[in-house]
């Protein structure tokens, strides 16, 4: 697997795993595993996972702990 999918996996795990507010926090724990990127890059990277923020935190659309309908006009892009 090359790195963008290694560190594409690894921030869709940091969302799943915990409640992250802002990507300043996202960019401090994919450093912690060794990855660092630019605000940019990693506004491009929760694109390409379908992240989202809702309600204050980042979630994924496929995320089990949002089986529930998630309403479009709930939803804010990055």
């Amino acid at each position: 697997m090359n790195k963008r999918l290694l560190r594409l996996d690894v921030l869709r795990q940091i969302i799943i795993d915990g409640q992250i507010h802002d990507q300043d926090s996202l960019r401090l724990a994919l450093a912690k595993e060794g990855y660092y990127v630019s605000q940019p890059q990693l506004s491009r990277d929760l694109s390409r996972i379908h992240a989202y923020k809702m309600d204050g935190q980042y979630i994924i659309v496929e995320d089990p702990r949002f089986k529930r309908i998630i309403h479009t006009d709930s939803i804010q892009s990055h």
